[in-house]
């Protein structure tokens, strides 16, 4: 066995012995991502992990990225015996399909002069594929115009990463759209929940303006 299948092997076996010592204070039928993933469970003695910037805008990743949360994500490890694999959880009230763009994406009072906004579709399937589409436009012509998009999919361990996209233009009004796709032919998977994340950008006079967007829909392939 190599290096990397042993340490793969290593992690899978210690995220399963976690997650099954856990699995007692679980009702059955309960999602996993309710039980485990909470901002009141603790992990006593375990390292934790950054949540990466990505994940801060993606509305159905982890709350607690624990080793055992983070060794299940890492190996794609199945739901365990009676834990939901595909839970259905709900966009939250922070994210929006369409952002005006600022300074500052914290201070919506530091608009743009431009008009610039920037869009997250709701996820769709389309030929075999599940797909989202990002864009970044403004009203007038800009020197650079960016949208980087990222397609997630809801899973018991919280938010599986499926696919990037991105796209820019100079001196144009729109960026044209990202268009992360991951492959899901018809009848290979049960209905799961698709989020879509966009990271918009516009730089004009010397000034950057940024904004975050997103967009989700459940269905099956």
């Amino acid at each position: 066995m190599s290096r990397l299948n042993t340490q793969r092997a290593a992690a899978a076996a210690s995220a399963i012995l976690i997650i099954t010592s856990l699995s007692t204070a679980v009702a059955p039928g309960m999602a996993r991502a309710d039980a485990i993933i909470s901002p009141t469970t603790p992990c006593v003695g375990c390292a934790t992990t950054p949540v990466p910037a990505s994940d801060a805008l993606n509305n159905i990743t982890t709350v607690d990225d624990s080793a055992s949360v983070a060794a299940a994500r890492a190996a794609d490890l199945p739901a365990p015996k009676g834990v939901q694999d595909n839970p259905d959880v709900p966009i939250s009230s922070a994210a929006v399909s369409q952002v005006d763009l600022a300074v500052n994406s914290s201070a919506s009072a530091y608009g743009n002069p431009y008009g610039c906004y920037g869009q997250t579709d709701i996820p769709h399937w389309s030929n075999a594929y599940a797909s989202v589409h990002g864009r970044t436009r403004c009203q007038a012509r800009l020197v650079e115009l960016s949208v980087a998009t990222t397609l997630y999919r809801g899973r018991w361990y919280g938010a599986q990463h499926l696919a990037d996209g991105s796209s820019s233009r100079n001196y144009s009004n729109d960026s044209r759209d990202a268009t992360p796709h991951w492959y899901c032919a018809t009848g290979t998977t049960n209905r799961y929940t698709y989020e879509g994340d966009s990271n918009h950008e516009a730089f004009d006079g010397g000034r950057h303006f940024y904004g975050t967007s997103s967009g989700s829909d459940r269905f099956d392939c």
